[in-house]
């Protein structure tokens, strides 16, 4: 059986870094290719997604030194099969794009903000994708020129040939826009 947690590292600008103790979550928890992690750029504050076996679930952290305090798991999209998180510029708050395993396979973006430790879904979540077909998720990172804005990767195992896709979020208060997808 896999616990899942983290394991916080104190980095200094010279000498060695400090190694925290695991931080388990108790259980049994895949991390695997469907869960994601992401720390604000405050280093203060993350998220942390992964599947609890009855489906993806999300938690707040919070980091102090090497120690990290997590909120409870909570369910933040209806029926989200794959997640990815990245930060955005502001603190506590980042944009998840996930593959919504419900009827119509296609992947979605959302917000979700920790307050504390904890975690909730912020805004609505929309449709990213143009097509329903069945997708990977592959990455999403923040914009190093700008962190409101994120660059998603993503493939399409169902067609032929297989396609990868790409695509940009940017983020304004609650409101997320998706760019136009190129392949």
């Amino acid at each position: 059986a896999n616990t899942g947690g983290l394991l916080p590292i104190t980095v200094p600008a010279s000498g060695n870094p400090t190694i925290g103790s695991k931080e388990e979550f108790g259980g049994t928890y895949d991390l695997g290719s469907k869960g994601s992690c992401a720390i604000d750029s405050t280093g203060g504050t993350g998220l942390v997604a992964y599947d609890a076996g009855s489906g993806i679930v999300f938690r707040g952290f919070t980091i102090s030194g090497t120690s990290i305090t997590y909120g409870g798991q909570v369910d933040v999209f209806s029926t989200p099969d794959d997640v990815r998180i990245a930060a955005t510029a502001t603190a506590g708050v980042f944009t998840v794009i996930y593959k919504d395993s419900g009827t119509n396979v296609h992947v979605e973006m959302g917000q979700v903000t920790v307050t504390g430790a904890t975690a909730a879904q912020t805004g609505s979540s929309s449709n990213l994708t143009s097509a329903t077909d069945r997708y990977y998720l592959n990455d999403i990172i923040s914009d190093g020129n700008d962190a409101n804005k994120h660059i998603v990767l993503w493939n399409d195992w169902d067609s032929n040939p297989y396609k990868v896709y790409t695509n940009t979020i940017s983020s304004s208060g609650t409101t997320l826009s998706g760019g136009t997808q190129v392949e």
